[in-house]
C-alpha cells in the first residue's frame, strides 16, 4: 500500500503562505511505495509496475501511487529479465520476459501481446518527415527481432505483417533507415 505523503498544495507555511514543497525542495516526494516487490515499467501514457512474483502488471494512479488495476502477464515467462518501455503518443509497448505487450492510454487490459526476441522499435511512417510529430500506435512502423529476421508487426494486433531475412539473428533492436533496415547486435548491420 502506498505511503501517502503531504502534497505540494498542502505544504505551505501557514504563517506567510510560502511554499515548503517543490519550490523550496525540488526533490519533494508526493507518494512512495515501500516495497522491493515492484519493478517500474512505464511512466509515459500509464504509470505501471511489474509484479514479477505475481506474474502481473500493476497500473498505478499517478497522483496517489495506489493500484487501480492489475493485468496478468503471459504464464511461463522469465519475469526477472529487464523491462523495456517504448511509448507512442497513445500507448506503451512494454517488453518483458520475451513478450511485447501493447497497453493503450487509459485502458486496463492489453490491446495485444506478441512473443518477441527483443524490445520493439517504433518509428513514424515514411510520409512523416517532421521529427517533432508524435507517433500514435496505429500510425507507427513497429519492428522487432525474429529468428534470422527482422519482423514488422501489425500495430492493431501484434501479428507479423512482414519479415525481412537476416544472415544472423539480431540480438538488439531493428531500425528502419532509408530503404533498408539497421540491425544491432552482435554487430551493427545495414540491410538495403
Amino acid at each position: 500500500m502506498p505511503q501517502r505523503l503531504p502534497t505540494a498544495a498542502a505544504a505551505r507555511d501557514e504563517s506567510n503562505g510560502a511554499a515548503k514543497g517543490p519550490a523550496a525542495n525540488p526533490d519533494f516526494v508526493t507518494w512512495d511505495i515501500p516495497t522491493a516487490a515492484l519493478i517500474p515499467a512505464t511512466a509515459s501514457n500509464s504509470v505501471t509496475a511489474l509484479e514479477p512474483l505475481a506474474g502481473r502488471l500493476a497500473i498505478l494512479n499517478s497522483r496517489t501511487g495506489s493500484t487501480e488495476h492489475t493485468i496478468a502477464l503471459q504464464p511461463g515467462r522469465d519475469l526477472a529479465e529487464p523491462v523495456s518501455d517504448t511509448p507512442t503518443s497513445d500507448a506503451d509497448l512494454i517488453w518483458v520476459g520475451g513478450t511485447t505487450y501493447a497497453l493503450r492510454a487509459g485502458e486496463s487490459t492489453f490491446a495485444w501481446h506478441a512473443r518477441t526476441a527483443g524490445p520493439p522499435t517504433v518509428s513514424p511512417p515514411d510520409t512523416v518527415t517532421d521529427p517533432n510529430v508524435s507517433i500514435s500506435l496505429a500510425g507507427a512502423r513497429l519492428f522487432v527481432t525474429g529468428t534470422r529476421s527482422a519482423v514488422r508487426l501489425d500495430t492493431t494486433n501484434g501479428l507479423p505483417a512482414s519479415r525481412y531475412p537476416q544472415p544472423v539473428t539480431p540480438t538488439g533492436r531493428i531500425y528502419p533507415l532509408g530503404d533498408g533496415l539497421l540491425a544491432s547486435g552482435p554487430n551493427i548491420s545495414y540491410y538495403a
